[in-house]
């Protein structure tokens, strides 16, 4: 009976050394729980002799026990080192995760394959194919200097949203301090003031399409106020030689207009700012806006954007109609005027 006292003890060390429960407290707690074990199994009148002759016994078990509690505690100390060298290794920076076989990928137009998240111990991450980006959640569970903190990740390869600072990477080792700055100024210089980066290279300006319906005419005619080029919905759309398309890429023959099977693999930043945004096509004098949650539409209707989690996760893009862009319905109760993507390219046609 006393042994089996003594396994439970030492079983439940190993969480109380983790939990930092006082030694002495628990020792107490041990040496009281084994006599009321012995007890158990006695008559009343030998009770009291039996708890003396194990006195001897109780010393013994008590040493062991301290023992292992220092046995548990190095362990402990090991576990977390090795998870903290494990996220800040160089086979963490440099080898191909096995996200990389996932076959919705495809390198072959252009979708970049993921490395390993560099990341923390208690950290769950995930990687968001469309935008190309690791996402972190949880709380930071070691080093000491950043446990409890929000989860995070370090590098390039982070959501900008979810970089940790880099005082905290240096915690385990990474210093993503010039490559972040590098990635800024390399930034700064290409984009000169546009609103997002089309594939690696096309940078894309918002430009306000003022009061009215969105018209494929009105596109073509205030893209060239700013002296840009209306972008393509669609590869299809550039056979009038009016827009522009990449000719490869990830939005390579997709709808620019249309999340499901199209945006979701452009890495476009926050899908937010879609809603509100028609796009130059060929259907008459119309255009293509997004709306129903991740459809598209025509803009000779009166569709309701009804953004949907995802969107409202990222930006506020309040559920209005079709109407309130043409009327210019003001924030925060509309979006304002219709507005497109336009760029600094002459016009061209698919091949």
């Amino acid at each position: 009976m006393t042994n089996l006292a003594v396994y439970l003890c030492i079983l439940a060390m190993a969480s109380w050394a983790v939990s930092g429960q006082d030694t002495n407290e628990m020792l107490a707690e041990f040496s009281s729980a084994e006599k009321v074990e012995v007890s158990a199994t006695l008559s009343s009148d030998t009770e009291g002799a039996i708890v003396g002759q194990d006195a001897a016994v109780d010393e013994e078990s008590l040493k062991s026990l301290r023992d292992h509690e220092e046995s548990l505690k190095s362990l402990h100390e090991e576990s977390l080192k090795s998870l903290t060298e494990i996220a800040g290794s160089p086979l963490m920076k440099t080898e191909l995760s096995v996200l990389q076989l996932n076959q919705t990928i495809k390198p072959e137009i252009g979708e970049k394959l993921p490395g390993f998240v560099q990341s923390f111990p208690g950290c769950s991450c995930s990687y968001e194919e469309g935008k190309g980006k690791w996402k972190c959640a949880g709380t930071i569970a070691y080093p000491a200097a950043v446990s409890g903190d929000k989860c995070c990740c370090c590098g390039l390869t982070c959501d900008k949203r979810q970089r940790c600072n880099n005082e905290q990477c240096l915690t385990i080792g990474i210093d993503q301090g010039p490559e972040v700055a590098a990635e800024q100024a390399a930034w700064d210089k290409l984009m000169k003031g546009a609103d997002i980066l089309i594939g690696d290279d096309l940078p894309g300006f918002f430009v306000d399409l003022g009061k009215g319906q969105c018209k494929r005419s009105t596109i073509i005619a205030k893209c060239k106020e700013k002296g840009l080029t209306p972008l393509c919905d669609h590869t299809s759309y550039s056979t009038q030689n009016q827009c522009y398309t990449p000719r490869s890429g990830p939005s390579h023959n997709r709808h620019f207009s249309h999340w499901g099977g199209h945006r979701v693999h452009m890495n476009l930043g926050d899908d937010y700012m879609f809603y509100g945004t028609c796009f130059y096509a060929l259907n008459g004098d119309w255009a293509l806006a997004p709306c129903n949650g991740d459809s598209h539409c025509w803009t000779n209707g009166n569709s309701r954007l009804s953004p949907n989690a995802r969107v409202l996760a990222t930006g506020d893009v309040p559920n209005i109609y079709f109407n309130d862009l043409n009327a210019c319905k003001a924030k925060p109760e509309g979006l304002g005027c219709w507005r497109t993507v336009c760029v600094k390219m002459e016009p061209n046609k698919a091949r």
